[in-house]
């Protein structure tokens, strides 16, 4: 057996309670926001975040939990959404692989696994000044949450 291509750090994931710590929001509505935020852009990153939500009638401190991961961070997103009961997540240039997802996914295509229902987009500093990226964002969206 030949394990050259055996990557065993895809497989290490912090545990959910760690994780649990570094969450803001108070989650009224059930949906979790994963965001990869690059140093220095986060006051503009969470600024438009907020616009984000807030075009879905989503308020991003009462409505949603917020996890703003580094590029390292690796754990279950099916375990942390069972544990805050969130049913609904958006992931922000945080890979499914990171995150314990073990399929391929369509970036701006919503989809459902295990119940949950999910939408990965790029990180929003490379939403911020492509209005394509945005426009496609908002569709699906539109798609994940109709009013």
């Amino acid at each position: 057996m030949n394990l050259s291509h055996f990557k065993p750090d895809l497989f290490i994931l912090t545990p959910v309670s760690e994780v649990l710590g570094h969450i803001t929001g108070s989650n009224a509505k059930g949906i979790a926001v994963i965001a990869q935020l690059e140093e220095g852009t986060e006051t503009a990153a969470l600024e438009l975040l907020s616009k984000i939500l807030k075009s879905v009638e989503l308020d991003n401190t009462k409505d949603t939990l917020l996890l703003k991961a580094a590029p390292s961070t690796r754990f279950s997103l099916i375990a942390l959404c069972r544990q805050t009961g969130c049913h609904t997540f958006l992931l922000f240039g945080a890979t499914p692989l990171h995150l314990g997802l073990q399929l391929r996914m369509e970036k701006y295509t919503p989809f459902e696994i295990n119940g949950l229902k999910g939408l990965w987009a790029d990180s929003l500093s490379e939403l911020e000044p492509s209005r394509e990226l945005k426009t496609a964002l908002w569709s699906a969206l539109k798609s994940l949450f109709p009013n």
